[in-house]
């Protein structure tokens, strides 16, 4: 492994730079390995690239391990672009940016196409549910981890709220007007509908056979799970005209539609956890 480029930095300028370029590795590859932190490894093509913080020489350190590409690898122009970016911003550590920017009183959005759209369009739609479902999941994870024996059930709830934001990305970023670096840094990641179909049989296992339709009950865990059930269904029939339509993955879609079954699952999860019975659909 040898060294391609130092850049020197103040250590809050350096954290800054390590935050973005973390950012920067989970979209571009989504391939982060948190090793003695602060490292991260960003994979790019063949090369393997290292950013390291030097404690003593209060630098930002770039390591290839493929000399090769040396002289065309895009991370190091942008470790020394973020690098700029996160000095300047650390001299004046003390400005606050206010959340508000009135660019949408109009009733228009951007999307990360830096397209404006009204705010009623169909992928503002499915992103607002798409946030609601996160919302909720957040308010369902917290309750969960009041049960026991749900430490395991929490920690996919955070990944799940996690990998929701990138649902959003990809929704937000239209395949047919989206340029190729933006489409490929917003790009939803392949297999993740493979770790839910595992989580899913897993819990599966722990519960009894289901012999009739049940209602939303089980505790609050558990119903706040089938309420984030019931909109992960509406955000996914906001999300499928987009996918037919070719501006959303077809991952997206698959993500979504197999989600739903995983929350309706751990919500019976959830309801044997607090010791609730679940209360069974009765016809009249």
């Amino acid at each position: 492994i040898r060294q391609v480029s130092r850049v020197p930095l103040t250590a809050a300028a350096a954290s800054g730079a390590l935050v973005m370029l973390r950012s920067l590795a989970v979209h571009a590859s989504n391939t982060f390995t948190p090793r003695n932190a602060p490292h991260l490894v960003l994979l790019n093509l063949s090369s393997t690239f290292t950013f390291t913080l030097n404690e003593t020489s209060k630098s930002l350190e770039v390591l290839s391990s493929s000399s090769q590409h040396l002289s065309t690898c895009p991370p190091i122009v942008l470790c020394k672009v973020l690098a700029r970016m996160a000095s300047s911003t650390s001299q004046d550590e003390g400005k606050r940016y206010k959340i508000y920017t009135r660019t949408g009183d109009k009733g228009s959005s951007s999307l990360y196409t830096g397209e404006r759209r009204e705010k009623n369009d169909i992928v503002f739609e499915a992103l607002g549910d798409t946030d609601e479902l996160n919302s909720i999941l957040g308010v369902a994870r917290e309750h969960c981890e009041n049960l026991p024996g749900c430490d395991r059930l929490c920690s996919e709830l955070e990944v799940i709220q996690s990998r929701l934001m990138d649902v959003g990305s990809a929704v937000a970023t239209p395949l047919d007007t989206a340029q190729k670096g933006k489409a490929q840094r917003a790009a939803f990641p392949q297999g993740l509908v493979k770790d839910l179909e595992e989580w899913i049989d897993f819990h599966d296992e722990s519960l009894p056979a289901l012999m009739n339709f049940i209602l939303p009950s089980g505790g609050q865990a558990s119903s706040f799970l089938h309420m984030a059930r019931t909109v992960c269904r509406r955000a996914e029939r906001k999300i499928v005209p987009l996918v037919k339509e070719e501006k959303v993955q077809l991952e997206v879609g698959h993500y979504m539609n197999r989600l739903s079954d995983y929350l309706f699952t751990v919500a019976r999860v959830a309801a044997k956890a607090a010791k609730k019975d679940e209360v069974v659909y009765k016809k009249i």
